[in-house]
């Protein structure tokens, strides 16, 4: 087996696992120091405020301009994004999907990006969003 295969199967291991009993466990086992802590808190801090300053966003960074969370079709593609994670049958897939994409007013997003893979994407959503409910 595997180093990669090992990690795998620890990561696919913890799928199901109670996120409070994990963390719990992570914390012990993590035995960091003030001095750690302080540390990977500057790093995070430095990280993010050399993403804030960089001028040229990625796609990502585009499609979360358009979808944000202050929208309810971002708040909707942030919870279907999440909740497909844990769902573990297609049906439910399937029905999650549904229900989260035919309630999306998606005419409004067309067009508003100068990103060709954003605008794609709300054309996309509203053929879905329609779909779904056929």
């Amino acid at each position: 087996m595997t180093q990669h295969s090992k990690l795998r199967d620890r990561i696919d291991a913890g799928t199901y696992v109670d996120q409070q009993e994990m963390f719990a466990h992570l914390s012990k086992t993590a035995a960091l120091g003030e001095a750690d802590r302080t540390a990977i808190s500057a790093k995070a801090a430095q990280l993010v405020r050399d993403i804030r300053g960089h001028s040229n966003p990625g796609l990502m960074e585009v499609f979360l301009a358009e979808y944000g969370l202050s929208t309810d079709e971002g708040v909707a593609l942030m919870c279907l994004a999440e909740a497909l994670l844990r769902v573990p049958d297609k049906a439910t897939q399937e029905e999650l999907i549904r229900d989260k994409l035919s309630k999306g007013q998606w005419t409004p997003h067309l067009g508003n990006s100068e990103s060709l893979f954003v605008n794609a994407s709300s054309w996309g959503l509203l053929f879905t969003g329609n779909m779904v409910n056929y």
